[in-house]
């Protein structure tokens, strides 16, 4: 879970919580956007997922282009 949410009770639910910057004293961070840690992080988790079971991505993919008519350029 990706929040800016800082409470206890809530971190229970999740098998990950990672605490990120909110909108209080945006004015503060003049150099640094704030959501730049967020994207970071989203884009590492991202890279990991395409790179998990690449193989039954792909033949997913060529299913679904192949029900449209599509063909995938190797």
């Amino acid at each position: 879970m990706l929040s800016a949410y800082n409470r206890h009770k809530y971190r229970d639910y999740y098998d990950e919580f990672i605490l990120m910057s909110g909108l209080k004293n945006l004015a503060v961070s003049d150099k640094i956007s704030p959501q730049i840690p967020a994207l970071i992080m989203v884009d590492i988790l991202y890279a990991h997922y395409l790179h998990y079971n690449q193989y039954n991505k792909r033949k997913k993919l060529q299913m679904t282009l192949t029900d449209i008519g599509y063909e995938l350029e190797e």
